[in-house]
């Protein structure tokens, strides 16, 4: 072997060490995290009624609709999340409701 060749073969072994290596693990990688946030017409309320809530009609007599997806005994859905309501229904998403962050 040469000088030249050396140099280049151990010039090539320091690359690949500093290549990150593949985890090798048995968990599951980890999910997504999706937030939407809703500002404007559609808020929270109209996306996930708390239909069991006897104040929501009275505060909200005009913007909400009968016509929700029920989720359970005090939550529905808006009847255009048909697709995110099979996500639930999957135990593949969730709803955290009347919770907020900073407008930025």
């Amino acid at each position: 072997m040469t000088r030249r060749e050396f140099l280049k073969v151990s010039g090539a072994s320091l690359f690949l060490a500093g290549l990150p290596l593949p985890g090798f693990t048995k968990d599951k990688p980890p999910g997504t995290i999706s937030v939407i946030m809703l500002e404007g017409g559609m808020d929270g309320l109209t996306a996930v009624p708390p239909f069991g809530d006897p104040n929501l009609l009275k505060m909200r007599k005009n913007l909400t609709s009968n016509n929700f997806l029920k989720l359970n005994s005090f939550f529905g859905l808006h009847p255009s999340f048909q697709y995110f309501a099979g996500l639930m229904a999957q135990n593949n998403a969730s709803v955290v409701h009347a919770t907020n962050f900073p407008y930025v």
